[in-house]
C-alpha cells in the first residue's frame, strides 16, 4: 500500500511539473493582426470615410496574389483585411442602430413597465429626486413612441415615494428620443443609454405622474440580476452613509452615479481614481480568493489531490466567480476586458498551456471590438488598455534581471523577502501603469499625478482588497444572516472614510498633481507609442521601433499647413460654443456654452474639441454677451487652455459664476480686451481677420442681448459672421448704420428665436449656411417656425445644433464642405 502511495505521489509530481512548463498558447503572429484588422475596419467607418470600404475590399481582392508570391506577408495582408472587413459591417451596423430624430409636435401618453434602476438624490435638505429606468410592458399609444421592449429614463423632480428595482409602475410622460451632445461624429450618451437598452427619456414634476401597481414578476436572468444588485444597494444605503456609500456602491454593484465631482476629483489628483472603477484588479482578486478557496477544498480529500492538478480544476471556478461578478456589477468596458483575459488565462491553466498576457489581453480586445466597435473611443477601454500594457510590458523587460529577481522571490523564500518582493512589485506596478497613462491623462484631464505611486500602496489595499472583500461577502451573507452583511458594510465603509481621508491629505501635497498642456491626438499616440517600445526585449526591434517613432515625430514637426479654415459650432445644448482655426493652426473660441449644474460644457465639451486639433496656439477667447448660456463653460476654457486675450464687450453680470469667470481669466494671464466696432485682428500669418462689427463705443443704451459682440471673420471669399444674441433693435441698427453685413455663413442670432432674424436683416446678410445653435427639445421652443421658414425662402441652407449636433464648416478660401455630426 505505501509502494502505492508513493507512486501515486511521483505521478502528481510529474504532472504538476509539467503544469508548470507547459507550452505558450499559440497564435503570436494571428491574434495582433487580427485585431489591428478589425480595429482599422471599424474606425474607417465610424469615421465616415467614402473610400474605407473600398481599400479593405481591394485588400481582400489582392491577398490571394500576395500570398502566392511571399507566404506570410500575403497570410497577414489576407486576414488582416478580413477582420477589417467584418469590422467594418459590425460598425456600420451600430451607425444605423442609433436613435433617430423624432419630428413633430411630442404626445403626452401611459405607459406600464417593470423598474430597472433607480437613482435618488436631493436638490435641498428634505426635497428630493429620483431617476427610474423603466422597461416597458403595456403602452396605450405605439404611434411615434415607445413599443413594448424599449426602456424609458423618467427623471422625477420631486419624489417622496421610495420606488425600488423590480416594482411594476404605470406612468404618464411625453417620451423623447435620447439625444445628447453629438461633437466629433458621435454622440457618446445616446449611444451608452442604446447600449443598455434605453432608447426614451421623458422628465415628470412629481410622483403624482408614478402610480405603484406592485412587484413585478421575474421572468428573465437580467430581471433577476436587476432585483439582486436593487436588494444590495438598499442594504448598502441602509448600512452606511454618504459617501462612503457612493464608494462601496462602486466597488460592489459597479454604480458610480452617486460619487460626487468633489470625490472624483480627490482621487483623481492622487492617482487613485481608477480603484472606483471595477477592473482587473477587482476581478483578479474575486477569481484569485475564489481559486484558492477551490484548491483548500479540493486538497482536504488526499487521494483527490496526489491525482489532480489542483490549479487545473480550481481556474473554472474562478473565472465562473468572474464572470459573475462582472453581472453583477453591470459589464462596464473595463470589466468585460478583464473578464475576457481571465477566460483566456483560464484557458491555458485548464489545458496546461501558458497564457501569454499580451496575447490575453489582443484576445479580449478583439472579442470587445466584436460585440462594440466604437470601443477604442472609450475613455475607460484606454486607461484600462494602456495600464494593463504597461504593467506586462514592464513584467516582460524585468524578467531574468535583478529587478525580476526582486519582484518574485520563488516560493521558498523567507517571509521578509516576500514582503519586500510585494512592496517592490506594488510600487513598480503603480509606476509602470502612471507612467504609460501619463499622455492620455494629460489629454483627457490637464493634470499627471505625481503622488500615485506613494497613494496607490496606501489606497489600493485599503479599497481594493478590504473595502471590495467586506463589501462582497456581506453582499453574499445578506440573505441568510442579515445582521453579518450590515455589520460587514459598516466595516467596510469605515475602511472607505479612511481611504477618503488619506487621499484629501495626499492631494494637499506640494505639487501632488501637475498641470499640463494638453496635447494633440497625434501627439498622445506618439508617446504611447514610445513608452510601448520599452517592452520590446530584443535590441534590433527596439531600435526599429523608436525610428519609426522618431519618422512620425518628424512628420508631425515639419507637416506642411492645410491651408484650410475650419469652423465648428459646437452641440452643448441650449447655448451658443464656436471654435475657428485658421490654416496655420490658430484658434478662437467664441463662447463656450452652459447649461447650470454639476455638468460643466467647456470642460466636458469644448476643451476636448479644441485638444483634438493639430495642436495650435489658443490666441483668444471671445464672449459676446454676459449670459451663463454663452459664458458659463470659458471658465474651465482659460483655466486648462491659457489664452492670450480674453474678448468682450465689457457688459459684466453681477452674477457670482460671471465673477468667478473674470477671477480665471486674472488667474490665466489672459488680457481683458474691451472689444467695439471697428477693431481688428489677425492670426500669426496674416490670413484670417477678424472685425468686430457690433456694439459701437457708444452702446448703454442697448439691452444685454442688443449690446452682444458681432464678429467678422473673413478668409479669401469666405466670410462668417457671428451675430451673438442681437434681437431686432440691434439688427436694426447695423442696416440703417450702412455696415457691410454680407456673409458666406452666418451664427443665426439669439438662437433662432422671433425676436430676431428681421426680414431686412437677412436680406442684408444674404448667408448661403445659416448656423442656428440650440439645444434639442428647448423649452423656449426654438427655432421659431417663421425664422428658419424666412431662412429658407431667401435660399439658405439651414443647420441647427439641436437636431445635427456639432456642424462643421471646412474652406480653402471658398467653401469646400459643410459636415454634420447626424445625417438629416
Amino acid at each position: 500500500m505505501l509502494r502505492a502511495l508513493r507512486d501515486r505521489w511521483a505521478r502528481a509530481r510529474v504532472r504538476v511539473g509539467a503544469l508548470s512548463r507547459r507550452r505558450p498558447l499559440g497564435w503570436r503572429l494571428p491574434l495582433p493582426v487580427a485585431v489591428a484588422g478589425l480595429a482599422l475596419g471599424s474606425e474607417l467607418a465610424l469615421l465616415g470615410s467614402p473610400y474605407g470600404l473600398n481599400i479593405i475590399l481591394t485588400s481582400v481582392l489582392v491577398g490571394p496574389l500576395v500570398l502566392l508570391w511571399h507566404r506570410r506577408l500575403g497570410a497577414v495582408v489576407l486576414l488582416s483585411a478580413s477582420c477589417a472587413l467584418c469590422g467594418h459591417v459590425r460598425a456600420n451596423g451600430l451607425v444605423s442602430g442609433e436613435p433617430a430624430f423624432v419630428g413633430g409636435p411630442l404626445r403626452e401618453r401611459t405607459v406600464r413597465g417593470v423598474v430597472e434602476l433607480v437613482r435618488r438624490g436631493e436638490w435641498a435638505p428634505g426635497v428630493g429626486w429620483a431617476r427610474l429606468e423603466v422597461r416597458v410592458a403595456e403602452t396605450q399609444e405605439r404611434l411615434r413612441g415607445p413599443s413594448v421592449g424599449d426602456g424609458i429614463r423618467v427623471s422625477v423632480g420631486r419624489s417622496r415615494s421610495p420606488w425600488e428595482i423590480g416594482d411594476e409602475v404605470e406612468v404618464r410622460l411625453t417620451p423623447r428620443p435620447v439625444r445628447g451632445f453629438c461633437n466629433g461624429g458621435r454622440d457618446r450618451w445616446a449611444r451608452w443609454l442604446v447600449d443598455r437598452g434605453v432608447q426614451w427619456t421623458a422628465w415628470v414634476r412629481d410622483d403624482g405622474n408614478l402610480t405603484g401597481v406592485g412587484p413585478a414578476p421575474v421572468r428573465s436572468v437580467g430581471g433577476w440580476v436587476r432585483r439582486v444588485r436593487g436588494d444590495i444597494g438598499t442594504r448598502i444605503d441602509q448600512s452606511v452613509g454618504d459617501p462612503a456609500a457612493a464608494v462601496l456602491r462602486a466597488l460592489v454593484l459597479g454604480d458610480k452615479g452617486r460619487l460626487t465631482p468633489a470625490l472624483r476629483e480627490t482621487f483623481a489628483r492622487t492617482g487613485t481614481a481608477h480603484l472606483l472603477a471595477v477592473s482587473g484588479m477587482h476581478l483578479a482578486i474575486v477569481a484569485s480568493s475564489v481559486v484558492a478557496i477551490a484548491r483548500f477544498a479540493l486538497a482536504v480529500p488526499r487521494r483527490l489531490a496526489l491525482g489532480i492538478a489542483l490549479t487545473r480544476v480550481a481556474a473554472p471556478a474562478g473565472v465562473l466567480a468572474a464572470a459573475a461578478y462582472a453581472l453583477l456589477t453591470g459589464g462596464a468596458v473595463s470589466t468585460m476586458r478583464a473578464l475576457g483575459m481571465a477566460a483566456v488565462v483560464g484557458l491555458g491553466l485548464c489545458l496546461r498551456r501558458r497564457a501569454v498576457s499580451f496575447r490575453a489581453l489582443l484576445f479580449a480586445t478583439g472579442l470587445l471590438l466584436l460585440t462594440d466597435p466604437d470601443i477604442l473611443r472609450d475613455l475607460s477601454f484606454q486607461l484600462s488598455f494602456v495600464s494593463v500594457a504597461a504593467i506586462l510590458g514592464l513584467a516582460t523587460r524585468s524578467r531574468g534581471t535583478a529587478l525580476g529577481s526582486a519582484m518574485s522571490p520563488g516560493s521558498g523564500s523567507a517571509r521578509p523577502r516576500k514582503a519586500w518582493a510585494w512592496l517592490v512589485s506594488g510600487v513598480m506596478v503603480s509606476l509602470a501603469a502612471g507612467v504609460g497613462t501619463a499622455p492620455l491623462a494629460a489629454h483627457y484631464f490637464g493634470m499627471v499625478s505625481l503622488v500615485g505611486v506613494v497613494a496607490n500602496l496606501v489606497i489600493g489595499p485599503l479599497l481594493g482588497v478590504g473595502a471590495l472583500g467586506l463589501g462582497l461577502v456581506s453582499a453574499l451573507c445578506g440573505p441568510w444572516a442579515p445582521w453579518v452583511g450590515r455589520v460587514g458594510f459598516v466595516w467596510a465603509g469605515q475602511l472607505i472614510d479612511l481611504s477618503i481621508a488619506i487621499a484629501d491629505w495626499f492631494g494637499t501635497w506640494p505639487h501632488a498633481a501637475v498641470p499640463l498642456e494638453l496635447p494633440g491626438v497625434a501627439t498622445v499616440l506618439l508617446g504611447l507609442a514610445a513608452i510601448a517600445t520599452m517592452a520590446l526585449r530584443s535590441r534590433r526591434w527596439r531600435r526599429r521601433a523608436w525610428l519609426a517613432c522618431g519618422i512620425v515625430a518628424a512628420a508631425l514637426w515639419l507637416r506642411a499647413p492645410t491651408g484650410q479654415m475650419r469652423l465648428a459650432a459646437l452641440d452643448v445644448g441650449q447655448g451658443d460654443a464656436l471654435l475657428l482655426e485658421a490654416p496655420g493652426g490658430d484658434l478662437w473660441v467664441v463662447d463656450a456654452g452652459g447649461l447650470g449644474g454639476d455638468f460643466d460644457t467647456g470642460a466636458s465639451v469644448v476643451v476636448p474639441a479644441v485638444a483634438a486639433r493639430r495642436g495650435g496656439s489658443l490666441r483668444a477667447v471671445v464672449l459676446s454677451h454676459a449670459d451663463r448660456d454663452h459664458y458659463g463653460g470659458l471658465a474651465a476654457v482659460i483655466e486648462a487652455l491659457r489664452p492670450g486675450e480674453f474678448l468682450w464687450n465689457d457688459r459684466p453680470s453681477e452674477s457670482r459664476s460671471f465673477q468667478a469667470l473674470l477671477e480665471a481669466a486674472r488667474r490665466g494671464g489672459a488680457a481683458q480686451v474691451a472689444a467695439s466696432a471697428g477693431k481688428r485682428f489677425w492670426d500669426s500669418r496674416g490670413e484670417v481677420e477678424l472685425t468686430v462689427v457690433h456694439p459701437p463705443e457708444a452702446s448703454a443704451s442697448f439691452g444685454r442681448n442688443d449690446a452682444s459682440l458681432v464678429l467678422s471673420a473673413r478668409y479669401g471669399a469666405t466670410r462668417i459672421l457671428f451675430a451673438g444674441d442681437i434681437e431686432a433693435r440691434a439688427e436694426r441698427s447695423l442696416v440703417r448704420g450702412g455696415a457691410d453685413l454680407a456673409a458666406t455663413v452666418l451664427k443665426v442670432p439669439h438662437h433662432a428665436s422671433r425676436t430676431s432674424s428681421t426680414a431686412a436683416f437677412v436680406r442684408a446678410v444674404r448667408p448661403g449656411l445659416a448656423i442656428a445653435s440650440l439645444g434639442t427639445f428647448n423649452r423656449f421652443g426654438f427655432p421659431a417656425p417663421e425664422v428658419s421658414a424666412r431662412y429658407h425662402r431667401a435660399g439658405t441652407r439651414w443647420r441647427a445644433t439641436g437636431r445635427w449636433g456639432e456642424v462643421v464648416l471646412v474652406s480653402d478660401g471658398q467653401v469646400e464642405r459643410v459636415e454634420t455630426c447626424r445625417s438629416d
